[in-house]
């Protein structure tokens, strides 16, 4: 109702996803969660980025209790296509700013001519990588010439996609690894790491750049992990931001294959569905 309801964009910020879509009485056990609030998400915040290394091996469920990211995979894969962001999380003056941030695809790369509602209409359409520093390009084309970025949604009837990966930083941030997950888990033929695939990466502005064929089975939603795990921000973004690893995480690109709309797989990623204060009982 605010504003004589105007447009607006409203975000969800660190929740606890368990509690949020599973577990209204915060008692254990799964219920259906806050189901009246949902429609009212248009973005979810799911730092701490760089937390997406964790979802290399999901053999153990990622240590945190309110693991964001691993929580955001499960809950699209149930069907809640809500998109993901990150923030400063700039509560009051003087905060440090910029260790977080979201690349919004724009209709102008002139910054004066960018309007508010371009912003927001990006984000409620999941046209966003999140980042603490790499910047992350991810595109999808179809055989049929079809063609979108994350939060897309293509037809590929056949199944095959072409998936182009651009990773840029500045000389103060390495990249050395780009991970590809198919519905949230990782697939092993598009994992790529300087010390193993050396021919992939550089060592300009440019980190990574490749085009890769995908040839799926089923519908699917891809995201892009890309960074340097072993590495840290280091002392440019000061004593406490500099110790994350550089990470961006693109939001997904939804391949639709049998044509009949995007269907989540309900996949849990072998762990079950979060409650407040993670594991049910």
């Amino acid at each position: 109702l605010w504003d004589d309801r105007s447009e607006k964009l409203i975000q969800q910020n660190h929740p606890d996803l368990g509690w949020l879509f599973y577990d209204k009485n915060g008692d254990g056990s799964p219920d259906g969660g806050h189901a009246g609030a949902f429609g009212f998400m248009d973005v979810i915040e799911v730092h701490p980025v760089d937390a997406a290394w964790d979802l290399r091996n999901l053999d153990e469920k990622p240590h945190g209790w309110n693991h964001r990211i691993f929580h955001w995979l499960q809950i699209l894969n149930d069907g809640y296509r809500i998109p993901g962001v990150v923030n400063t999380d700039a509560h009051y003056n003087f905060h440090g700013s910029g260790g977080l941030r979201n690349w919004l695809e724009s209709p102008t790369d002139d910054p004066a001519r960018v309007q508010i509602l371009d912003t927001v209409h990006a984000s409620e359409h999941g046209h966003v990588v999140m980042s603490n520093g790499p910047f992350l390009r991810v595109y999808a084309k179809t055989t049929s010439g079809e063609g979108d970025t994350a939060g897309g949604e293509l037809t590929a009837p056949d199944g095959k996609v072409t998936l182009d990966i651009q990773v840029q930083s500045p000389n103060w941030i390495d990249v050395d690894e780009v991970f590809l997950l198919i519905n949230g888990r990782l697939d092993p033929t598009h994992h790529f790491r300087r010390s193993t695939h050396a021919e992939q990466f550089q060592n300009g502005a440019v980190k990574f750049e490749g085009s890769f064929p995908l040839e799926l089975k089923s519908d699917s939603h891809l995201i892009i992990v890309a960074g340097a795990p072993d590495k840290t921000l280091g002392p440019v973004q000061g004593p406490d931001w500099g110790k994350q690893k550089p990470t961006a995480i693109s939001n997904p690109i939804y391949i639709d294959v049998d044509g009949g709309g995007f269907k989540s797989n309900k996949d849990t990623l072998g762990h079950p569905l979060p409650v407040k204060d993670g594991t049910p009982k």
